[in-house]
């Protein structure tokens, strides 16, 4: 009877996620999208192949990408990060680099092409069911590697911001609640916690993963959007991606090509 109300319990859970989660279809095309933008991007000829990086940031990082409350798109953070001191550029000339790369993207462009917003902080690249904010910023030498400086149309200040590290304190987290997690399954169960940990169909976290790989996001059904272009900067980080050797001697018309329907 225990293992039938667990059973029943991991359906309705699974089913509820299913319902949140970003469409396995949709995901793909978004990382089809992230992809092109980040290989055009990298790929300015006014800058180094090793000036700009573009990654994901927040839940498209984590992987808990959902729906938004009262919306029909899926809401999708990049980082635009130019490897120049803050004290050689302004915020707003920053904002307009980015501005202006990302209307070229759009232009060239020649099937699905997305619209170009302004944001506060940010610009929007809006394709029928999921928009990409980019966010400009460039890197913070106080919060080395990882941290940036971004860019506010509000205010005069540079603000700081670290997703990369954030996204690995998040893990960290995760692994220390699974691990919990599964020893008082154990302990309840009557049995050793390598019994419920052992990566089949029967283990807890639901996600296939063995006692030595780290767990998975909650809603994590998807494989991560970085891992085809990230170049890692150090054991268990998530890199930090580079642009794809295909567009380096310039750049492809006709990069939106996934389909969003």
């Amino acid at each position: 009877m225990f293992d039938r109300a667990e059973e029943q319990l991991a359906a309705l859970l699974k089913g509820t996620i299913e319902q949140l989660d970003i469409p396995r279809e949709l995901h793909r095309a978004a990382v089809a999208q992230y992809q092109h933008v980040a290989e055009y991007l990298g790929a300015a000829g006014e800058f180094d192949e090793n000036d700009i990086a573009i990654y994901p940031q927040g839940s498209f990082r984590l992987g808990t990408v959902v729906l938004p409350i009262g919306r029909s798109d899926y809401d999708i953070d990049l980082v635009f990060r130019l490897a120049l001191p803050k004290e050689t550029i302004t915020q707003r000339t920053l904002k307009g680099i980015a501005g202006r790369l990302l209307a070229e993207f759009v232009q060239d462009c020649v099937a699905e092409r997305p619209s170009l917003t302004e944001g506060g902080r940010c610009w929007t690249l809006g394709w029928p069911r999921f928009h990409m904010d980019v966010l400009p910023s460039v890197p913070n030498p106080e919060n080395a590697p990882f941290g940036i400086l971004l860019t506010d149309r509000d205010l005069r200040l540079w603000q700081w911001s670290n997703p990369i590290d954030f996204a690995n304190w998040v893990y960290a987290q995760m692994e220390k609640q699974l691990l919990a997690g599964r020893e008082a399954l154990a302990k309840a169960r009557g049995v050793s916690i390598e019994q419920v940990q052992g990566g089949g169909k029967d283990d807890p976290a639901g996600d296939g993963a063995g006692a030595e790989e780290a767990p998975r996001p909650l809603l994590r059904s998807h494989p991560a959007p970085a891992a085809a272009i990230d170049t890692a900067h150090h054991a268990g980080s998530p890199g930090i991606p580079r642009r794809d050797e295909s567009v380096r001697g310039g750049r492809q018309r006709g990069a939106c090509h996934a389909s969003l329907r």
